[in-house]
């Protein structure tokens, strides 16, 4: 069968072209056509191709970064104190089961959690049934599709993957998708699941260590089936799309729990 080839060969070596003449640089996946003094590269679309920016694209490899590059805003967060940076117990380290950690965050399971500037980190939990991280959720969830997501990395692997879900008063929401499977650098896991009916009281988010050792940066619940917690660069480092207002989710959690740091008070009686 007769079949039609352009000229190929290195970037570098590509030679000026003709006029409509095509050129293809086979170590950049790039094609070229020559355009009267110069080569003009031309757009390819197709599996996996990302459109430049010039070409009215926007130079990103997947939906997440498209959205940062858009400069658009990501869907609601439902969950409080996403980042753990409320921390009004004051407290470096937690350790227990069925114990309150850092605000709105609960141990369900024995394990240790420890506090640190940039994320927390769970150790020894020792669990392959058990949520390890929960928060109860205040508002009603209606059935529908939600993304459970977080980002991660293990310090410790006895599993290759960690779990989250959400417990809506009678049963774990059926996951649809995911990725969860975890490495020794920080990267996004998710889970998108149907929740069959609107939730009840006693509905929580849920993150399943599985034993393993893991360093938390942040996690999100949100209505939909793609994530919006983080994105991934060019370097291949993940970055939040949004970083929560101390302020306001300090102002959350006070709801629930307000510290007072008071002097003592003396009587003295007449």
């Amino acid at each position: 069968m007769a079949k039609i080839q352009v000229k190929r060969g290195l970037k570098s070596d590509l030679p000026l072209l003709d006029s409509g003449e095509f050129g293809f640089a086979t170590d950049e996946n790039e094609l070229f056509i020559g355009n009267k003094s110069k080569n003009s590269q031309v757009a390819m679309l197709g599996e996996n191709a990302v459109l430049d920016i010039k070409y009215g694209g926007t130079g990103a490899k997947t939906a997440q970064e498209v959205l940062y590059k858009l400069g658009c805003k990501p869907r609601e967060n439902l969950l409080i104190n996403s980042d753990f940076k409320v921390n009004q117990r004051g407290k470096s380290s937690y350790l227990g089961s069925e114990l309150y950690s850092v605000d709105q965050w609960r141990l369900r399971a024995t394990c240790n959690l420890n506090v640190h500037d940039t994320h927390i980190s769970i150790t020894d939990s020792n669990t392959k049934n058990d949520p390890s991280l929960t928060q109860p959720i205040e508002t009603t969830l209606k059935a529908g599709t939600y993304t459970l997501s977080a980002l991660v990395k293990t310090t410790r692997k006895v599993f290759d993957e960690v779990y989250l879900n959400i417990w809506f008063g009678s049963g774990w929401a059926t996951e649809i998708k995911g990725y969860k499977t975890i490495s020794e650098e920080y990267a996004v896991i998710y889970s998108v699941v149907n929740l069959p009916q609107d939730s009840v009281a006693g509905t929580y988010f849920a993150l399943f260590a599985m034993g393993n050792d893991l360093d938390i940066v942040a996690c999100k619940l949100e209505i939909g089936e793609n994530q919006t917690l983080a994105w991934q660069g060019t370097d291949g480092r993940w970055n939040l799309y949004e970083t929560p207002d101390y302020g306001a989710e300090l102002a959350k959690c006070q709801r629930y729990l307000l510290v007072f740091n008071c002097r003592p008070t003396y009587v003295a009686y007449i």
